[in-house]
């Protein structure tokens, strides 16, 4: 989708260079973005294209920054953008990247720094607000919102906006049950552990729906769908029953053959609220699950 066409134009009010001058008015660009920008034209200086970032400017100059002319991409080895518009962000995230940086003075790269980095090529002063998060051991399908009033909208009528979350999980074993559904109340501990209770003691009602659609010797598939969306909900549920997710220590996994947490959220399917269009986003089931099942399915033949 191509960015909208924006300017922005700043008056100069005391000498400096040009470099400076961006770096102290766009904060939250990089210098090499800024570089770019240059390079391609998209600085102006009193009315001309500038290309020098050493440029010494005087008191009353004018500096334009005319961000709509060149359509950027995104290209990142950690996550996939799969839908972009004026409200939303919509990407297929890897497992081992943070979904948010632990904090605003921690360095550390995160779903949320790249999507920002990404959205102030195109505008400097744009800004990125989280919805929802997924454990940065988790893969998978996630939503991030482009305006304070859109995150704050989804956050209140997410559970009438979303219409399905369904993640697919790698356990230890099979449950005795091929379909079920798991309720019980979360809370967390001091050590950051979340713990169930199915009786109301403080924790959060949790609710996740669960069905078997593959099973081999030792692993089994489970297409899980969420009613609730709490912190570690699906691994603490499926521990709960006796069946950790592969990888998944935390939460009493004792194998790990494929070095990964084996949890995908697969599918995101909403009623946009500014368009009122019905979006669905799928991503398919990362291949090293299907092998792992595969290969355990043929052990016993070659021993």
């Amino acid at each position: 989708m191509r960015p909208r066409n924006k300017q922005t134009t700043l008056r100069v009010r005391e000498s400096c260079i040009l470099m400076d001058f961006l770096s102290r008015h766009f904060s939250g660009m990089s210098r090499t973005s800024m570089k770019g920008l240059l390079r391609n034209g998209n600085i102006c200086v009193n009315g001309h294209p500038e290309t020098k970032y050493n440029l010494r400017l005087d008191p009353g100059d004018v500096v334009l920054l005319n961000s709509g002319n060149v359509n950027y991409e995104l290209r990142s080895s950690h996550l996939k953008l799969l839908y972009e518009d004026d409200y939303l962000l919509v990407i297929d995230k890897n497992e081992g990247l943070l979904s948010v940086t632990a904090s605003a003075t921690k360095e550390g790269l995160s779903a949320f720094s790249i999507l920002l980095n990404y959205l102030q090529k195109k505008d400097p002063q744009a800004r990125l607000y989280v919805v929802h998060r997924l454990d940065k051991a988790t893969s998978g399908v996630m939503m991030f919102a482009k305006t304070p009033e859109m995150q704050h909208y989804l956050r209140d009528h997410w559970k009438q906006v979303i219409s399905e979350r369904t993640y697919m999980a790698l356990t230890e074993g099979c449950p005795e049950k091929k379909e079920d559904t798991i309720v019980s109340y979360l809370h967390e501990n001091r050590a950051q552990i979340m713990l169930s209770s199915h009786h109301d003691d403080g924790g959060k009602l949790s609710v996740t729906h669960y069905r078997v659609v593959r099973e081999s010797t030792h692993y089994c598939l489970l297409r899980v769908n969420l009613e609730t969306g709490r912190k570690n909900q699906i691994r603490v549920h499926l521990a709960e029953i006796g069946h950790p997710i592969v990888g998944d220590n935390k939460y009493g996994a004792s194998t790990n053959p494929i070095g990964r947490l084996c949890l995908h959220a697969k599918t995101l399917a909403f009623r946009h609220p500014a368009t009122e269009s019905d979006l669905r986003f799928e991503t398919p089931v990362p291949r090293k699950f299907n092998a792992l099942l595969m290969n355990d399915e043929e052990e016993p033949s070659r021993r």
